[in-house]
C-alpha cells in the first residue's frame, strides 16, 4: 500500500515526508504502568517559507489544533485521521544535505489531547 500525509494547522496543509507518533507512560519494576500516558509527534516536511510553524516553536505560550491526514494513495481513501488539541510545538529543526539535493524542516509536537480515529486520550 501506498500513503501519502498532510498537516493542517490554522487552515494551511503540509505534506509531510514522513512522521512518527508514539504515545507511552512510564512503568514500576514490574512493568505495569506507572503513570499516565502522554504523546508525542515527529514530523518532517519540505522547508518551507511559511511563518506559522516557526512563532509556534518561538512562542512559549502559543497552543494550537491540527490535524494529520494519512490516505491511501492507490484508493484515494482516508486511512488514518490523528487530531491534536491545545498542543506546542517544542522542537524545530531544519536539516540541509547539497550532496543529496535535500532540505527539510523536523518538527516535535506534543501537548493536550490526541485523538486518533475517535479514541481520546487527554493529558493534564
Amino acid at each position: 500500500m501506498a500513503f501519502e500525509a498532510t498537516l493542517n494547522i490554522d487552515g494551511n496543509p503540509y505534506n509531510i515526508n514522513w512522521m512518527m507518533l508514539e504515545v507511552g507512560r512510564k512503568e514500576d519494576q514490574r512493568g505495569k504502568p506507572a503513570s499516565r500516558p502522554s504523546w508525542a509527534m515527529v514530523i518532517c516536511l519540505d522547508v518551507m517559507d511559511d511563518k506559522t510553524i516557526k512563532n509556534w516553536m518561538i512562542d512559549p505560550h502559543m497552543q494550537k489544533d491540527g490535524k494529520v491526514i494519512l490516505s491511501r494513495i492507490d484508493e484515494s481513501a482516508t486511512f488514518k485521521e490523528i487530531e491534536f488539541k491545545q498542543s506546542v510545538c517544542v522542537n524545530y529543526s531544519d536539516f540541509f544535505m547539497a550532496d543529496l539535493n535535500y532540505m527539510n524542516t523536523r518538527i516535535l509536537i506534543t501537548g493536550g489531547e490526541l485523538v486518533i480515529n475517535k479514541a481520546t486520550l487527554r493529558v493534564t
